[in-house]
This record gives structure tokens, C-alpha cells and sequence, in this order.
């Protein structure tokens, strides 16, 4: 009778084939993937001269048999000198590896050797991912020297050179921070007490150091720089960023003993050396790419000279007791379309707004002198309402507030929009730009935006 074949199966390998009992067959391993190397045979593996060699053989055993080559990640050696993460790791993998401590006098450095693959080689503890080969690290050491800051923070151990972050503590009541005395080799600004030291090859202490305040404050409106100075000391006041349309125009305030140049007064920062006096400087804006405006300057000067507080013979003349004149014509009113026109008048000079809305809760606020700090009080009061519906009654009162902060309320009015009866012409409508020509009996002009003219805008024939 014939031979009886039976069938090997080689996955992962070369071999296959039908081969009689007791057949010596070469079994070969294919190549490992990347990273990983051949193990061991597995399966059918009676026969198999040596299961853990890749190129090998097998005597054919008498029945179908299949057996396979398995593969393991391969695995390299992580030696860490002064530090712990020593071990056998495969490829990418993550191991945290941490210095000993420092020796004393000393303090870490960093980490030396097959570095590819550390997080941070400037700290003690952190991670290496494990590169396709071994890797021997060492953990490294500096002579260290004491940097002691008293009355402030910042104290520690450094290496020579390295940029330390100093600052003062705050100052005591009734006094201010003077400088740093002691070391101050190294120290950016002696004067600032948040500033930033150089550490030098020794140990060093260095002191905050306070003087007594003469309590001169200085305030700051729409910027910043707000505190209390000593006489002499340097300072600079920052507006904040102008609103959306506007940009810088100057700096309003007291300028009494102050050595400053008036060019400087246009620079949205401002540095002076504080008096013997309080200060407070305004910042105030403008329309983008209008002229400079040196209204609120002179504004702020006549308040402070030649208000009622500084001239008590207005109250001579007009009491002390803020009201709004009731006088013949001292209040009016004007309504169009959809916007009034309002004046009124107070016994002494105030700072003014209009509430209204459509009921006696009103809701909606336009200020006249009240919203900017660096207007003037007045005794004569013009308020626009804008944005009105047409033919819709409005409720309003007036708000005001003298140089005393005495604040007072009128009763409430109403208004009522409408469009006017007759000929109405609308400008600019049709009318193209200035100047206008109202050369129209019996006619009703309402004005629908802002005019800028030049010259002259309007001409009554």
C-alpha cells in the first residue's frame, strides 16, 4: 500500500506542506514586526528540535499538526544614577524617574545622559518615555547658597545665577516700602518691592525696609496708580483703555507743585514726582481723530477754584438749599418725532441727569453733567432724549447733585411725541449736506442726525 501524508501548518512561517510520519521538516520564523523579536513555538510542537529558536525542525508526527511563531515586545535596560526608575521597559513606555536627595550643601541640577525622552531634565521628578534602546540618566548636583529675605518672600535655596522673584510685604499702617538694604548685588530695582534678585556664589540676606508715610493720596479716575506716596516719591498714573470710538486726550487734574511738562498731560501714562499734597488726576477721551480737547482741563480748574464751596458769597446771593428754579421760563420743553429737548435751571450749580420712560418707573437714564467727573456744576441745564417712538407719551424728572452731594429730585412730567402739524421738511433728507437753506414759511425743520458742518450749517432766510 502507499503512504499516508499528513498535512503541517505553519502560521507565522515557512514549512507548510504534506509530509509523511517521521518526515524532518524546516520550520522558519518570519521576520519580527518592529519592535518585537521571535519568543517561541507554539501548537503541535512534539517533534520541534527547539522550540525557542526561530529556524529549527520538526519530525512530521503521524496526524495533522499545525504550530505557530509568537513574538514579544523587546525590552531595554533604564540605569539611573542618584535616582530611582532603574528596570527592564519596552519601547514608549512611560517611566517616572526621581533624583535622591540633594547631598547637603547642594541641590538638584539636572539630568545627564540619554536624556531624549525626559519631560524636564530641570526636574527632580519626572517622566522619560523609554527609548528602542538602553539608556543610562544621572541625576547632577550644584553647590547651593542661602538667599534669606526678611520682611518679604522669596527665601531659598539657589545655585549661583539663577533669577529669584522678591517681594515685600505689605507695609505697615502709616508707613511706606523705602528699598532693600543688605545683599542687593544682583537685585533689579532696590526701590520696587516687587522686583527679581540674581543669586551670587554665597549666601546673602537681604531686608525690605519701610519709612514713615505722610499720607499724601493719590486718585486716579478712569486709569490706575491709586495709593497713598511719600513727598518726592516717583509715580505714574495709567488710563485704562479708551472706549470703543474714542481714544486718548489728556489728563485733567492738579498740576499745583507738580514739575511736569504740559506735552505730557496728552501721553495716556503720566509720571511725576508726588508733592506734599494730595493729587488726583482725571483721564478723559475724545472722538477718534478729533482735535485735542482742553475743555476738561479747564473744567476741573474752575471746579476746584471758583465753585460755590470756594465762593461762599453765591450763597449769599442764592442760599445754600439746592432746588430747581420755578421762575418764569426757567424750564421748557420741546417735543418732535421721536426726540425732545429739554432745559431747565437749579438755584446753585449742580451736576444734572433726566430719568424717564414710558411710565413713572421710567427705565432710562441721559446725563447732562452728572455721568463725566470732570465736568463743572452748572446753573443752566439742556437734556436730549433720543430714540423715541412718535406719538407715545414719555414720563421724565430731573435729577441734580451740588458741589455738597446733596442730591434732590423734581416731580414727575410727561411729554408726548408728535409729528408737527403743517409743512414738514426732514434734513437732510433731500436737502444734501450744509449749509441749509430754512427759507420756508409756515414750515417745521426737524433735524434727524448729527450735523457736522465746517461753517456755517443752517441759514434762516
Amino acid at each position: 500500500s502507499g503512504d499516508t501524508y499528513y498535512t503541517l501548518t505553519v502560521v507565522s512561517g515557512s514549512g507548510d506542506g504534506s509530509y509523511t510520519d517521521g518526515h524532518v521538516v524546516i520550520i522558519t520564523a518570519d521576520a519580527a514586526p518592529t519592535g518585537q523579536s521571535f519568543d517561541v513555538w507554539t501548537g503541535n510542537t512534539t517533534g520541534i528540535a527547539n522550540v525557542n529558536v526561530a529556524s529549527t525542525t520538526i519530525a512530521m508526527p503521524g496526524s495533522n499538526a499545525t504550530i505557530t511563531a509568537t513574538y514579544s515586545n523587546n525590552t531595554y535596560t533604564l540605569s539611573v544614577v542618584s535616582g530611582t526608575g532603574d528596570g527592564t521597559y519596552t519601547n514608549t513606555q512611560v517611566v517616572a524617574i526621581t533624583a535622591d536627595s540633594a547631598p547637603t550643601g547642594t541641590i538638584f541640577d539636572d539630568w545627564e545622559g540619554d536624556t531624549t525622552g525626559i519631560v524636564d531634565v530641570s526636574d527632580p521628578t519626572t517622566n522619560i518615555t523609554m527609548p528602542a534602546a538602553n539608556a543610562t540618566i544621572t541625576a547632577t548636583y550644584v553647590t547651593s547658597y542661602i538667599l534669606s529675605v526678611i520682611s518679604g518672600s522669596g527665601d531659598g535655596d539657589y545655585a549661583a545665577g539663577t533669577g529669584v522673584a522678591i517681594v515685600a510685604d505689605g507695609a505697615p499702617t502709616g508707613q511706606a516700602f523705602d528699598d532693600w538694604v543688605g545683599d542687593t548685588t544682583g537685585i533689579a530695582d532696590i526701590n520696587d518691592p516687587t522686583t527679581t534678585i540674581t543669586t551670587q556664589a554665597a549666601d546673602a540676606t537681604i531686608t525690605a525696609t519701610y519709612v514713615a508715610s505722610s499720607g499724601y493720596t493719590l486718585t486716579v479716575t478712569s486709569g490706575s496708580g491709586d495709593g497713598d506716596y511719600t513727598e518726592g516719591q516717583s509715580v505714574t498714573a495709567t488710563a485704562i483703555s479708551a472706549p470703543s470710538g474714542m481714544e486718548f486726550n489728556q489728563w485733567a487734574g492738579d498740576r499745583d507743585d507738580i514739575d511736569i511738562n504740559d506735552t505730557a498731560l496728552y501721553s495716556s501714562s503720566i509720571t511725576f514726582n508726588m508733592p506734599a499734597q494730595d493729587v488726583t488726576w482725571i483721564a478723559t477721551y475724545k472722538d477718534i481723530g478729533s482735535p485735542l480737547d482742553a475743555w476738561p482741563g479747564y473744567n476741573y480748574f474752575c471746579k476746584k477754584y471758583f465753585g460755590a464751596e470756594k465762593e461762599p458769597l453765591q450763597y449769599v446771593n442764592d442760599g445754600n438749599t439746592l432746588a430747581f428754579d420755578n421762575a418764569a421760563n426757567s424750564e421748557w420743553e420741546y417735543a418732535s418725532e421721536e426726540s425732545a429737548c429739554i432745559g431747565f435751571e437749579t438755584t446753585l450749580p449742580a451736576r444734572t441727569y433726566i430719568e424717564y420712560g414710558l411710565t413713572a418707573s421710567y427705565g432710562s437714564t441721559v446725563y447732562i453733567e452728572a455721568s463725566d467727573n470732570d465736568n463743572r456744576y452748572y446753573y443752566n441745564h439742556l437734556g436730549y432724549l433720543t430714540g423715541l417712538s412718535n406719538n407715545t407719551t414719555y414720563h421724565y424728572r430731573f435729577v441734580a447733585e451740588d458741589e455738597r452731594s446733596n442730591t434732590i429730585y423734581s416731580s414727575d412730567k410727561t411729554l408726548t411725541t408728535a409729528t408737527p402739524a403743517g409743512n414738514v421738511v426732514y434734513i437732510p433728507g433731500s436737502m444734501g449736506s450744509p449749509r441749509y437753506m430754512l427759507d420756508s414759511a409756515n414750515t417745521t425743520y426737524i433735524v434727524t442726525q448729527d450735523i457736522n458742518a465746517g461753517d456755517t450749517a443752517f441759514q434762516i432766510a
